[in-house]
């Protein structure tokens, strides 16, 4: 089968190692990934779909994948959108205050998704930058229909949309970027798009914010800079064959939304046959930004890391568990195995050199059952515990 990816960026995703993964697994007959994410590895499987489940603890990811399977076109026409950095944070505030509301929704009715919502918080994860999205734990909130900064921290996150160089472009030509620049964007001093839009504030005086131009950085020769949906891939019409495609993979797989160890009982893995696990939780929260997920418990990884240790030598179960270490040998009990690679980078601490850093620290652990190692060569460093 050939992989499909997700129409969204996602931090820690696992694409890269997919390959790596499924030739530990095998074919197996059952497959669980509890912390879904963008299926980075479920949509890299080579064999023929059989058994799987996934889970997701953030309704709106639940959504995303529940929409995609039974409305592809709709979720393809709120996706498919403009960049504009009002609807992006008029959007951003509406998912927000949404999100309680639908995963109520999503857990009460099995039919139920919400394709509009779907849309909009797949478009707003391919144009937002850094970390943040639909996080509500930011400053900003919607007051008497106005956005207003506030001081009690449980609103909305702002930020630019993503106008830089790599795969996230949009179906668009870039903004006029002569010397001067035109129109309201015309300045004095010859800067053009770097110049500074006044400071906007609300009428109390107190709660204004500055804003600058988006950042526009591209690539001699393209035609698209962008990320997620807004690929270059997906433009067009090609937004909706590539969620007709998702639509058509996901056919039978089970979206479930809560709590990870939920979808790890035995009536739904190995009671069916010999199952593959993929453990990709929250990594420890040391040394990395703890706003990238909506969904982040401290002592998440550490759990996930002491079911797969305790359920590691059942026969029927592989286990993949993915994590940062320094120093892998200690991490997992005797006959696991393990292997280092390198990541991207970039994404746990944006502008510390931290991301760069972690990049170097990725590690996934194999249970015993698992099949044999690929060709060494591929990866960064192999060993057993």
């Amino acid at each position: 089968m050939s992989a499909l990816a997700a129409p969204f960026p996602f931090f820690g995703g696992k694409r890269s190692v997919a390959p790596l993964v499924w030739s530990r697994l095998g074919d197996v007959a059952v497959y669980v990934e509890p912390f879904a994410g963008s299926l980075a590895v479920l949509l890299g499987r080579p064999h023929e779909p059989r058994v799987e489940t996934v889970n997701d603890l953030d309704g709106q990811i639940a959504n995303v994948w529940r929409a995609i399977r039974h409305d592809p076109e709709q979720v393809a026409y709120y996706a498919d959108d403009l960049v504009s950095e009002v609807d992006l944070h008029s959007r951003h505030a509406l998912l927000v205050r949404e999100r309680a509301s639908l995963t109520e929704r999503l857990l009460a009715d099995p039919d139920a998704y919400d394709a509009r919502l779907a849309g909009w918080w797949i478009w707003g994860a391919s144009c937002w930058i850094g970390s943040g999205w639909c996080s509500g734990r930011g400053p900003w909130q919607v007051v008497a229909g106005r956005l207003v900064k506030t001081t009690e921290g449980a609103g909305i996150e702002r930020t630019r949309p993503h106008l830089s160089d790599g795969p996230r472009g949009v179906e668009r030509k870039r903004p006029h970027l002569m010397t001067a620049g035109k129109g309201v964007r015309v300045s004095g001093d010859g800067q053009g798009m770097n110049v500074r839009i006044p400071q906007v504030r609300e009428l109390d005086g107190d709660t204004g914010m500055h804003r600058k131009v988006p950042h526009l950085i591209g690539s001699p020769g393209r035609t698209w800079n962008g990320k997620g949906v807004h690929a270059e891939r997906g433009a067009g019409d090609g937004v909706y064959s590539w969620m007709a495609a998702l639509s058509d993979r996901l056919r039978r797989v089970r979206v479930c939304c809560g709590g990870w160890q939920r979808v790890l009982g035995p009536a739904g893995t190995t009671r069916i046959g010999l199952t593959g696990v993929f453990l990709d939780p929250p990594y420890r929260h040391e040394g990395r930004d703890r706003e990238i997920y909506t969904t982040d418990e401290a002592d998440t990884w550490e759990a996930a890391r002491a079911w797969a240790a305790a359920h590691g030598g059942d026969p029927r179960l592989r286990i993949v568990l993915a994590g940062y270490s320094d120093q892998p040998a200690t991490v997992m009990p005797a006959g696991w195995t393990w292997r280092t690679w390198k990541s991207a980078g970039g994404y746990g601490s944006q502008g510390t050199g931290q991301g760069r850093a972690n990049a170097g620290r990725e590690c996934l652990f194999f249970s015993p059952q698992c099949l044999a190692a690929m060709q060494p060569s591929l990866f960064d460093q192999e060993g057993v515990s």
